[in-house]
C-alpha cells in the first residue's frame, strides 16, 4: 500500500472519533474564556509568556495549545505560538471574531443543555421544561438576564453570528418607501445598524428584553447611528413592538415551538399598518424530499437539536413558515434567497389590511342570524373578535382530531356535550387553557398533576373547572350531566384511560 494514502478506519474507530469530539469545544471554550488569541496578538510567543500574560498554569497552558495547534488555530515553530487565520477568529475585536459564540456554545448554560438531550428527546421539552409550562414565556431568557455577563456574550454572541450574514439579507430586502424599521428581537441591533448604514434614509428601533438594552445602545454609538436608531424595551410575546414600515425578524421565530411563535407574529400583525410589512429571516430545512450541501446538512441538523434542548424552538422548511404566517394572518408576498444561499427572507403583509387606507374587515355573515341549538351547533370564536356558528355533523369530532379543520385551529370553541357514563379516553390541550361549565348533572373532573390525581367536584349548575393549558384530564359522570367547553383545540391529544 502506498504511504501516501492514509488507511481507513475501521467503523468503530470512525465512530470513536465522533464521541470525542465533545473535547473540541471545550478546548476551543477555554482558549476563549481564557483569552489565548488576545496574548498572542501582538506576534508570537512561547507559552510561559503566554502563561504569564493570563496568569494561568504554565505546563497545562502549554497543553492546551498544543491541542490547538491540533486543531489548526495556532501554529508552532522554535518553541513559539502563532495565530493562525483560523485561530484570529477566537480574538476579541477583530471583524472575523466568534469569541463570545465560543464562550456561549462551551459554557455552563448551553453545555448542560445539551447533557438532557436524552431527555429532551423522550419527553419533546426543551432541558429543564416538564409537561408543565414554563413559569413564563420569557423564562429561559429572565434567568440569564440575571447574570449580566452571561447575557452579554449571548447578545455579543448573536450579533457575531449575524454579522457576516448582514449585508446578504439586507440586499434582499425591498426598501422602497420604507421610512423605519424596527429589529424585533434584535438582541444587540447588529442587523439593524446594516440596515441604517445601507440605507441612510432610515431610522430604527431595536425591540428586545431589558438585558439587550446596554449592548444595543453602546453599538448604535460605536457605530455614529445613535441620532437614527433607539432601543424599546418589550416583550415579544407580551407587547406590540413600534409601528414601522419593515418589522424584521431574524432567527427568532426558530427558536420557539409553533404556539410561541404565533404569540410573536401576531403582535406584530397587530402593530402593522396597512402598508407595513413583516421580514422574516431563517434558514429553511430542507423539504422531506430534498438535500442540502454537507456542512450546510450538518449545520441545520444540529441547530435544529440546539433548538430542542434550549429553547423547544425548531428548523422548519419553507412551506411550514408559510403556514405559520398564514396561520397568524400574514399573507406571503415574496420569499428569496440571500446571497449566501444560508438564509430565506419572507415578506409577509397583514391579510386583514390590504389595499392601502382603512384597514379591511371582511363582513361576519352570521352576525344576527339564530336561533341556534348548542346540541347540533358549536361557535368558534376567532381572534379578530368574531363569532361564527359551527354545524355539528356526526364525524366532527373525529375530522378535527384528524387535522381536517383548520380554521378552527386557532381562537376558541365553544362546544356542548351531554354524557352518562364516564369519559374512555384522558385529553389534554397543548395551546391554551380550557373552561368546563356544569350546566345539569355531577360531574368529577380528574386532573393529572404528576404521579397524582386531582379531582374536582361539579354538582351545581354554574360551577366549573379551569383545565390550565397541556394538563391531562377526563370526566366521571355520576348521573347524566351535560357540560358547555370553552377550549383552545389546536393541537388537542387524546390516550386511553385504563381502568
Amino acid at each position: 500500500m502506498s504511504n501516501h494514502h492514509r488507511p481507513v478506519l475501521p467503523p468503530s474507530r470512525q465512530l470513536s472519533q465522533h464521541i470525542i469530539s465533545l473535547w473540541v469545544p471545550q478546548a476551543i471554550h477555554a482558549a476563549s474564556e481564557l483569552g489565548i488569541a488576545d496574548a498572542l496578538a501582538a506576534g508570537p510567543a512561547t507559552s510561559h509568556e503566554v502563561s504569564g500574560k493570563l496568569g494561568t498554569h504554565p505546563e497545562a497552558t502549554l497543553r492546551l495549545m498544543k491541542a490547538l495547534v491540533a486543531l489548526g488555530l495556532l501554529s508552532l515553530s522554535e518553541g513559539r505560538f502563532s495565530l493562525t487565520e483560523l485561530g484570529q477568529c477566537l480574538a476579541s475585536d477583530t471583524p472575523t471574531s466568534v469569541r463570545s459564540w465560543s464562550r456561549l456554545m462551551g459554557g455552563a448554560w448551553v453545555w448542560r443543555t445539551w447533557g438532557q438531550l436524552t431527555t429532551c428527546v423522550r419527553t419533546g421539552h426543551a432541558a429543564g421544561v416538564g409537561e408543565a409550562a414554563r413559569a413564563s414565556d420569557t423564562e429561559l431568557f429572565d434567568a440569564m438576564a440575571k447574570d449580566g455577563e452571561t447575557a452579554a456574550i449571548f447578545n455579543q454572541a448573536m450579533a457575531e453570528l449575524t454579522r457576516d450574514a448582514a449585508p446578504g439579507i439586507v440586499d434582499a430586502i425591498d426598501w422602497g418607501g420604507v421610512e423605519r424599521v424596527v429589529d424585533v428581537g434584535g438582541g444587540s441591533g447588529e442587523l439593524l445598524c446594516a440596515a441604517l448604514e445601507a440605507h441612510p434614509h432610515l431610522r430604527g428601533d431595536v425591540f428586545d428584553l431589558e438585558h439587550a438594552r446596554a449592548g444595543a445602545l453602546a453599538l448604535l454609538a460605536k457605530r455614529g447611528l445613535t441620532g437614527r436608531a433607539s432601543f424599546t424595551v418589550g416583550n415579544l410575546f407580551d407587547t406590540r413592538p413600534p409601528s414601522a414600515g419593515v418589522l424584521l425578524l431574524k432567527s427568532v421565530i426558530h427558536a420557539w415551538d409553533d404556539a410561541r411563535s404565533l404569540q410573536i407574529l401576531t403582535r406584530c400583525r397587530e402593530a402593522m399598518g396597512p402598508r407595513d410589512r413583516l421580514v422574516l429571516v431563517e434558514p429553511p430545512a430542507p423539504a422531506p424530499d430534498a438535500s442540502l450541501p454537507g456542512t450546510l446538512a450538518w449545520m441545520m441538523a444540529f441547530s435544529d437539536l440546539n433548538m430542542l434542548v434550549n429553547t423547544g424552538g425548531k428548523e422548519r422548511t419553507e412551506a411550514e413558515y408559510r403556514a405559520l404566517l398564514e396561520q397568524a394572518g400574514l399573507r406571503v408576498i415574496g420569499v428569496r434567497p440571500t446571497s449566501d444561499g444560508v438564509f430565506s427572507v419572507f415578506e409577509a403583509v397583514n391579510m386583514s389590511r390590504q389595499g392601502g387606507g382603512a384597514p379591511r374587515e371582511e363582513p361576519n355573515m352570521n352576525a344576527g342570524s339564530g336561533p341556534h341549538s348548542i346540541d347540533t351547533t358549536y361557535v368558534h370564536l376567532g381572534d379578530g373578535g368574531t363569532a361564527t356558528p359551527i354545524e355539528v355533523t356526526e364525524s366532527f369530532w373525529s375530522d378535527l382530531s384528524q387535522g381536517r379543520h383548520p380554521e378552527l385551529e386557532r381562537g376558541r370553541l365553544i362546544s356542548h356535550f351531554s354524557f352518562d357514563e364516564d369519559w374512555s379516553t384522558w385529553e389534554m390541550h397543548p395551546h391554551g387553557d380550557e373552561i368546563v361549565l356544569l350546566l345539569s348533572g355531577a360531574v368529577d373532573f380528574v386532573l393529572e398533576q404528576g404521579p397524582r390525581e386531582k379531582v374536582v367536584r361539579l354538582r351545581t349548575p354554574g360551577s366549573f373547572v379551569l383545565v390550565p393549558r397541556g394538563v391531562w384530564h377526563t370526566a366521571k359522570a355520576l348521573e347524566r350531566s351535560s357540560i358547555l367547553a370553552i377550549t383552545a383545540g389546536e393541537g388537542t391529544q387524546h390516550r386511553p384511560v385504563t381502568r
